[in-house]
């Protein structure tokens, strides 16, 4: 299946471009309203299933070498093909017990298998299957916004004044720290906001934060080994202070580290990168979650190609998505997620700009 957008001021001259480009299978996968400085316009994002091209028959005036050429790579394509179509027919053979997929109709198992090739574990598929087989006019995406929780980043939706960022050493929690700081400068430019770094010992951290957070006119403190954050937050005048936490030392847990350092009611902000394997993640929620409010915040979501990891981490884990992060620059590459910009990710592996 691929993706492609329509966009359009008329909402039914739309729906007939879309019945003459895409033909009468085409999948409806959402609608909605943007504004532009020409009015509302209306945008549809559509389903197409892929149909395979037949190959044209070779001239005979074709080289021999580049016959023999174009041979092994049809061969080579129409394995993989193969392979790909037994893997995923054995997938749902395990789960066929539980699932009769063509009691679906047939956009909502498209769609379904879809999500599977996206890697959504058997577990989230049966449970999107039961919703949409069982509660009427439930569609793919209604049966994904019950069981993933969003919660956008930004000063009205995340009141707490202090805000603790975690995560695993690479995971790019230091870029998200300041992406997050400029975000909110950016939202509110009389809001004051202070970068204080913990985790002092990597000087590579240490110096991108002061450095950036210099250029950005955002203050920004540090924590000596020895000294009481206690004492250095009870000398900080701001509405947000953003907090660089270290790795957690070994055997401890984020409940645990919080504790010591008298931070049980900061609000806690958990790094994933998207590359990270399924057990990866699975062992850092398991360290760092906590019952206070939380995040997750994924980044390096440019350096992935499929994004079924997004869905699994939120139904299994329960903590809402705040912020989505890509790319190497400091300006523009982190935005609040919202159910479009997580729609446009999954099914259309596009990017916000």
């Amino acid at each position: 299946m691929h993706i492609q957008t329509f966009t359009g001021s008329s909402i039914t001259a739309l729906l007939t471009q879309v019945k003459e480009e895409c033909g009468a299978d085409a999948i409806i996968l959402s609608t909605k309203e943007i504004s532009s400085p020409k009015g509302i316009l209306h945008e549809i994002m559509v389903g197409v299933e892929d149909v395979p091209h037949k190959k044209e028959s070779l001239s005979i005036s074709e080289p021999k070498e580049q016959r023999v050429n174009e041979s092994y790579s049809s061969a080579f394509e129409e394995r993989v093909q193969k392979e790909l179509a037994s893997l995923k027919e054995s997938l749902f053979t395990v789960l066929r017990p539980s699932m009769r997929l063509e009691r679906l109709t047939k956009t909502q198992r498209s769609l379904l298998e879809y999500l599977m090739e996206e890697g959504i574990s058997e577990h989230v598929a049966l449970m999107i299957y039961k919703k949409m087989l069982y509660e009427e006019g439930t569609t793919i995406t209604s049966a994904l916004q019950d069981v993933i929780s969003l919660r956008p980043w930004g000063e009205k939706e995340w009141k707490s004044r202090i805000h603790c960022l975690v995560g695993t050493s690479g995971s790019g929690k230091s870029s998200s720290l300041l992406r997050m700081a400029l975000h909110l400068v950016k939202e509110n430019s009389s809001l004051r906001v202070v970068i204080l770094n913990m985790d002092t010992e990597r000087s590579y951290g240490k110096f991108f934060l002061r450095y950036f957070a210099g250029l950005s006119n955002i203050e920004y403190k540090e924590v000596a080994p020895n000294e009481n954050i206690q004492d250095v937050l009870s000398s900080i005048h701001a509405d947000r202070i953003l907090i660089d936490m270290p790795s957690l030392p070994p055997q401890y847990t984020l409940a645990r580290y919080l504790r010591t350092h008298g931070l049980e009611q900061a609000t806690v902000h958990i790094v994933l990168c998207a590359g990270m394997s399924k057990h990866h993640i699975e062992r850092t929620l398991e360290r760092y979650k906590i019952d206070a409010q939380t995040s997750i915040i994924w980044t390096k979501l440019d350096e992935i190609t499929a994004y079924g990891c997004l869905i699994n981490t939120a139904v299994f884990f329960g903590i809402p998505i705040s912020s989505l992060s890509y790319g190497t620059t400091v300006q523009n590459s982190l935005v609040p997620v919202t159910e479009n910009v997580l729609w446009d990710i999954i099914f259309k592996h596009q990017l916000p700009l």
